[in-house]
């Protein structure tokens, strides 16, 4: 009952108030009562639903103003780890008290986070489908460039396979050359690369200078969250990606002849 609230700052900036500061606080329910109340913390979730509508307070002055039991609540939240099934335990909740009647004669009813907020949700699932295009277009962009930068390499270096194949080489033995090249070359690719990437996100970590806009996406800077086994993931998808798409321009080297080949300018 200490009359201390928490407002956000969208409602602080609307009313032109900080901390340190007292409000009028009107009630209505028939009657219009009154409170003046002491303004102790500003919060910032970057949604406007929150922002705009929700105030926190002590919890016997949320039960005065109310008319509420000590030991009664409009809700009750659940939090869980991060990797358990919602979903799941939903059900589980609703099985145990779903559809019962509390002693004041309010029905129990279960949802989860995704019922309640769907269009969060839906933003979030829109960016994982993002995700997964940029990251078939760049394996598409990065396997036809080797395919041609291995073609390249072949016909620069036609007199060696010429040259190579008189003294006896297979066409299998120089295959597996330009391959082990290839991927000398996609190893450095991947080292630079990862470089340049994991840099970046850690400058974005630590920093945040590139920022968003909270009203569209929820959050002012953009977010970053890295895990060891997504950067293996990605890196080793990358290199099976690209030798196996170079298996194919590889088997040019069964075309070219010695004798055409060691004369080749």
């Amino acid at each position: 009952g200490s009359g201390e609230i928490a407002v956000s700052a969208t409602v602080a900036r609307a009313l032109a108030i900080d901390t340190a500061r007292r409000v009028f606080a009107y009630f209505f329910d028939g009657e219009v009562r009154t409170r003046r109340l002491a303004v102790v913390g500003v919060y910032e979730t970057h949604m406007a639903e929150y922002d705009g509508a929700m105030v926190f307070a002590d919890l016997a002055a949320v039960h005065r103003l109310c008319g509420y039991a000590p030991d009664q609540a409009t809700g009750i939240a659940l939090d869980l780890h991060p990797w358990a099934d919602a979903k799941a335990v939903a059900r589980r909740v609703e099985e145990a008290i779903g559809r019962t009647v509390d002693r004041y004669g309010s029905a129990y009813t279960v949802a989860t986070a995704e019922e309640l907020h769907p269009q969060v949700f839906d933003w979030l699932a829109l960016l994982d489908t993002n995700v997964w295009v940029i990251l078939a277009l760049m394996m598409g962009v990065a396997g036809f460039t080797m395919v041609s930068g291995l073609l390249i390499i072949i016909l620069e270096r036609t007199r060696f396979v010429g040259i190579m194949k008189a003294m006896g080489a297979t066409d299998a033995t120089l295959q597996g050359v330009f391959l082990w090249f290839a991927a000398m070359v996609v190893g450095r690719g991947l080292l630079v690369g990862n470089a340049l990437g994991l840099g970046l996100v850690a400058l974005q970590a630590s920093t945040g200078w590139l920022a968003l806009d909270p009203a569209t996406y929820y959050v002012a800077a953009v977010p970053m969250r890295l895990a060891a086994w997504h950067v293996v993931a990605i890196n080793a998808a990358t290199a099976i990606v690209s030798l196996v798409v170079l298996i194919v321009p590889s088997f040019l080297v069964g075309r070219i002849r010695p004798a055409a080949s060691i004369r080749f300018e």
